[in-house]
């Protein structure tokens, strides 16, 4: 049996990683002889640390006999609502197939682009089993060309879990009524990617410094990360003054640089996808960081779960979902982003940070045995496309 992972996956995005390193080892679960596949930005640095898997671009798919798809985790359905993307195509696929046609001396792919995306689900003219699993938003423009085409693909899976209520309802809109069920992010299931003995070493082990570890990301809203930018360069000059150290948080080669470039100069702490990179990653973050302010949905969610007081800057729908998750009123925001309130948040946190970990852990750990819970009836549902 052929089994196709999809999503957005190898360009040292932390949160990406974790979920093609979950969504192998429920296939693997589920199909012990299977041979998986997937696609990776840099397929060379994935076979280091997948050495099981086998990497193909994306629009080869078509041509290999592939039994199973299934989209590992995350918005993998985007269309943005600004007029420069509204309407438009995933610009993973875009890219990939542009890569595709170069290397074939840019010989046209019947249909084109929209070929490409369309032929997804097809594998030799014949229809193929496709699930989702731990899905997120798009979120789905309505009335839309990109909803159509969504619409296309989501009509094809054999199942779909989706990740938090707003997201169901986005997906029982656009594909068949009920197809879509509320499940667990793939984070949650932590017995993947992180060990108990582990977990507990990184939460005890003890910040030295006064540090405040920052991650945010490159928006389409090029206005909204202005006005992020602004308060954050405010908030590390006050840092700074009042002997702070600031630790800027890679966790996407792709962009981040540009974000990064946008605020002053401080150490980072870049993550790279290698064999313990997750875990290394976070074991490293615990040691030198006392509070993160973050605006990345999984940075938030991971740093919470090894015990780390993180603040949360709201500025998209994902945000919102992974504070939900922490059963803590941290870094709740309106519309407006306040310097003076994330400067008292910090000192807060600082303060009262034994607390507000013991909280947010305990809600983790009763996340994490729900996705072990929930994992049983996964593995038995994925097992019907068996082949």
């Amino acid at each position: 049996m052929k089994v196709y992972i999809k999503g957005a996956y190898g360009p040292a995005n932390i949160g990406d990683d974790l979920l093609l390193m979950v969504t192998r080892e429920l296939l693997i679960k589920a199909f012990p002889t299977a041979t998986l596949y997937t696609t990776f930005t840099e397929p060379e640095l994935g076979k280091k640390v997948y050495p099981d898997l086998n990497f193909i671009e994306r629009v080869d798919v078509e041509s290999s006999d592939i039994d199973l798809v299934v989209h590992g985790g995350g918005g993998q359905f985007f269309s943005f609502a600004d007029s420069s993307q509204k309407g438009g195509f995933d610009p993973l696929i875009v890219r990939l197939a542009k890569r595709a046609l170069s290397a074939k001396g840019r010989k046209r792919i019947a249909g084109g682009i929209k070929s490409v995306f369309k032929k997804q689900h097809v594998v030799g003219g014949n229809a193929i089993s496709r699930v989702g699993i731990g899905m997120g938003v798009g979120p789905f423009v309505p009335n839309s060309r990109r909803e159509d085409e969504a619409k296309e693909i989501l009509d094809t899976m054999g199942f779909i879990t989706v990740r938090e209520n707003a997201s169901l309802k986005d997906y029982n809109r656009v594909c068949d009524k009920g197809l879509a069920k509320l499940g667990c992010d793939l984070s949650l299931y932590r017995h993947h990617w992180i060990e108990d003995d582990r977990l507990i070493e990184i939460r005890n082990s003890v910040s030295g410094r006064k540090c405040v570890g920052i991650c945010m990301r490159s928006w389409h809203q090029a206005d909204l990360q202005d006005k992020v930018c602004e308060v954050l360069i405010s908030y590390i000059e006050h840092l700074k003054a009042n002997g702070w150290d600031v630790l800027l948080l890679g966790i996407c080669w792709d962009t981040d640089a540009h974000w990064m470039q946008s605020l002053p100069e401080c150490e980072q702490l870049n993550y790279m996808p290698t064999e313990g990179g997750i875990k290394d990653y976070l074991a490293e973050l615990k040691k030198r960081v006392s509070v993160v302010v973050s605006a990345r949905a999984h940075v938030t969610i991971l740093s919470s779960q090894v015990g780390i007081p993180t603040i949360s800057i709201p500025i998209e729908r994902k945000l919102y979902w992974a504070n939900s998750l922490r059963g803590h009123e941290a870094g709740m925001w309106g519309e407006d982003l306040s310097l003076e309130e994330l400067i008292t948040k910090t000192e807060l946190f600082e303060e009262t940070k034994d607390e507000i970990v013991e909280t947010v852990c305990k809600q983790f750990d009763t996340l994490h045995l729900e996705a072990q819970k929930e994992e049983i009836g996964i593995i038995e549902e994925l097992r019907k496309f068996a082949v």
